[in-house]
Parts: C-alpha cells; sequence; structure tokens
C-alpha cells in the first residue's frame, strides 16, 4: 500500500512577520519543474484545514514564488495556513513494451502546507512550520539495477562499479537551473 512522502520543516520561530520571507525561502530553493515552473495554486485557510477558505486564486501563467506569497501576505494570521501547489520534475519508468525500461523526467505535483502557530491548535508542533507534500512515495520507489540508472544519466552516485545488483532506490531531481 502507498504512503505519503512528506518533508516537514521546523524554525527557531515562526511569528507573523517572519512566515512570509521563510516561506518564501523555502519556494525560492525549491527545483521547480523545468517545463512548468512556478506557483500554480495558492489556497488560504483559517482556523482549520475543515473551514472554508478564505482565499483562493489558481494561476495560469504560473507565478513565481514572490509573486504567490505576496498575494498571501494580505492574509498573514497564526490562525492561518497556507497551500502552494507546483510542479518538479521526477523520473518516471515509461509504461510501455519492450523488455527495457526507459526512464523520462516528468512533472509531478508537490504542494507546500504553511502552518500558522495556532492554525488546528498548534498543528505545527507536529507537521512542521511548513510541511513539503511530495505526494505518493511510488513514484519513488522502484526496484532497478542501479547500472540501468546510470546508464540513463540520473545518479552519480561517486562509488563507480561498487555498485551491484538491485537496490531500491528513492529518486528525483534535485539539480538546480
Amino acid at each position: 500500500m502507498a504512503d505519503r512522502l512528506y518533508l516537514s520543516l521546523w524554525f527557531p520561530s515562526f511569528e507573523e512577520a517572519e512566515m512570509i520571507p521563510r516561506t518564501l525561502a523555502v519556494l525560492k530553493h525549491f527545483p521547480f519543474s523545468n517545463s512548468q515552473p512556478g506557483i500554480r495554486y495558492l489556497g488560504i485557510y483559517a482556523i482549520s484545514w475543515n473551514e472554508p477558505l478564505v482565499f483562493e486564486q489558481t494561476f495560469d501563467s504560473r507565478e513565481t514564488p514572490e509573486q504567490a506569497v505576496e498575494l498571501a501576505r494580505e492574509h498573514v494570521h497564526r490562525d492561518h495556513a497556507y497551500e502552494f501547489e507546483a510542479m518538479w520534475d521526477l523520473w518516471s519508468p515509461e509504461i510501455g513494451g519492450g523488455l527495457d525500461t526507459t526512464w523520462r523526467l516528468q512533472p509531478q505535483p508537490v504542494k507546500f502546507l504553511v502552518h500558522g502557530t495556532e492554525f488546528e491548535d498548534g498543528l505545527f508542533q507536529e507537521d512542521g512550520h511548513v510541511k513539503i507534500d511530495f505526494g505518493l512515495d511510488t513514484p519513488f520507489l522502484a526496484n532497478i539495477e542501479p547500472q540501468h540508472m546510470h546508464q540513463q544519466g540520473m545518479v552519480d552516485t561517486g562509488l563507480g562499479g561498487a555498485t551491484s545488483g538491485r537496490a531500491r532506490q528513492v529518486y528525483g531531481s534535485l539539480s538546480r537551473q
């Protein structure tokens, strides 16, 4: 059964004045998709994820992180949460014929969930101030031959021929443009 894969980030402090700059720093350091860069969606919730949205915006032209957080700045409160959606590139097996699997770098969705310190009764304590939701873990897990990954140019472990046999790999494109 597939599980969701998250990365939770905590900061020494996350007061209202720090929420936007810290969120922007996370977004600016994330490797967005080359073919679909930028933020696609912003949703803002008050008090709980169960409450109606306070603000919602879908971006057709893919907003920069600076433009998206500027819209969120108008709604900064300790009891609010912010959802940013974007795409990033992952190596994925191409489904189809043949014995050899061909791997392609393809855009996949990613969400950034930013929790104010009073949102959901202090949800940040468990989930982090910023929680990155990579979706289901299945695109990250595969039983593949490590040397095949080298042939496809997917990884460089620096181990030369020291990797052999089958390995369970967690992978993604983390290179910066």
